[in-house]
């Protein structure tokens, strides 16, 4: 899908420089250019992949295409968007190895968010911070669909690859939310995108810039010239048009989620009792381009995320804040049911409780729909409240869009029948799949 860019604002005068304290590391330690080949800790094919990178003609990027093309990176799926990325954290522990150093497996958005304000200059103008982080986007999800660069991780967090962090900041944090899902690509593959601080007129991509003519090359030259996009932005360029200028014959594009999912349906009871169990169960299609199954993804709490549940029930959720993961492995296109157990808590007086839920992967990356798109208002009675009047309004009424099931006594038969089968399990359904 091509991205449509609204035209920026107007043109901000340039400052006389960056603080010394928005310097990037990089640039600090005199602009080393990333992904140097003789690196010892590369993966053989990775150390392959950035030789044919560098004697590629200069008149087109290198893509994902163009390293398939060499049979150093395994057929895949069109353009996808990883949902998380393993970064060796060589930069905190100084090992020597992905393999024996620390690796931690970061959700994708969060990692590009660690990257961008020690890549770029986080007070220079909101379209060059666009910009750059779509370039740090492509350039870790490459590196992901190429297998990683490292035996046990995809990136480093240091100038040999890009430089990560945990501290964010609002700016830049913005800017990552406002290109959500933003690639560069040729022919809809993944550019190698290169960058550099100073890339001068032409660049090494052979680009005409006329607003770096007279500057010193600083850095490899390749890929985005990270003070040309401050410099285009002054002159009212959007992030739109700056990333695709500097590699030739590139579009922007918006990939499809690895992750994605709509809601089909819920079931739940309205009113409860005190100890009173419930079977409850959700369906979502399955909208990504990943299967899903109970190891990776999962139902969790949310109003806010990760809220202890008051109807958490001890041997049958995975912890206070996970009530369950997807019943059975679910492709591409299907209907995914997850189904647990709820217990009424103990109340001392009517009580109405609001209960949302939203899917999350067991790395914590959160997809699907909003987070109050699930959002049951259950009642709580207090225990032997209104037992001579009988069960009120709805007690006896399941709330949702289950059909051929529903209320009455066929649906309380059911519903025992389910609880008894939860007894000693985790999951268990309370009515057919519509």
């Amino acid at each position: 899908m091509a991205v449509a860019v609204a035209a920026a604002g107007p043109a901000r005068a340039e400052t006389s420089g960056p603080a010394a304290d928005e310097l990037p590391l990089r640039w600090r330690a005199g602009h080393p250019a990333a992904d140097p080949i003789d690196d010892g800790a590369l993966r053989p094919e990775a150390q392959a992949l950035l030789r044919a990178a560098r004697a590629h003609a200069a008149s087109e990027p290198f893509t994902m295409r163009h390293a398939r093309a060499l049979g150093l990176v395994r057929p895949g799926p069109a353009l996808t968007t990883p949902s998380s990325i393993r970064v060796w954290r060589r930069g905190l522990d100084g090992s020597t190895s992905s393999c024996a150093g620390r690796v931690d497996v970061i959700p994708f958005d969060d990692y590009v968010r660690g990257v961008l304000p020690h890549e770029w200059i986080r007070s220079w103008t909101d379209e060059s911070l666009k910009a750059g982080a779509v370039a740090i986007r492509t350039y870790a999800a490459w590196w992901v669909e190429a297998g990683g660069k490292y035996p046990c991780a995809d990136l480093d967090d240091t100038t040999a690859s890009q430089v990560y962090r945990d501290d964010t900041y609002p700016e830049t944090d913005a800017a990552v939310a406002a290109t959500a899902g933003a690639y560069v690509v040729q022919a809809g593959e993944l550019v190698f995108a290169e960058y550099s601080a100073e890339n001068s007129d032409p660049t090494e991509f052979g680009v005409a810039e006329p607003l770096c003519t007279g500057q010193a090359r600083r850095g490899h030259g390749r890929g985005v010239c990270q003070w040309g996009t401050q410099r285009w932005s002054l002159e009212g360029r959007t992030w739109g048009w700056i990333v695709p200028h500097y590699y030739p014959g590139s579009t922007l594009s918006l990939a499809p989620s690895t992750l994605g999912a709509s809601l089909v349906g819920d079931e739940h009871q309205v009113t409860l009792t005190s100890g009173d169990e419930m079977v409850v169960w959700l369906e979502y299609r399955n909208d990504g381009a990943a299967s899903w199954d109970p190891a990776t993804v999962r139902v969790g709490t949310t109003g806010p995320r990760d809220r202890a549940s008051p109807f958490f029930k001890a041997d049958n959720w995975i912890d206070p804040t996970r009530p369950t993961a997807v019943d059975a492995s679910t492709t591409p296109g299907a209907v995914g049911r997850f189904s647990w157990a709820m217990v009424a808590p103990e109340v001392a007086t009517e009580t109405v409780f609001t209960e949302q839920f939203a899917l999350v992967t067991a790395d914590a990356t959160w997809f699907g729909p909003a987070d109050d798109a699930v959002t049951w208002t259950i009642t709580v009675r207090p225990r032997g409240a209104g037992a001579d009047a009988g069960p009120g309004p709805g007690a006896d009424e399941p709330a949702g869009c289950c059909e051929g099931g529903g209320g009455g006594g066929g649906g309380a038969a059911l519903l025992g029948l389910a609880l008894a089968a939860l007894l000693g399990r985790r999951r268990a359904r309370v009515c057919p799949v519509p």
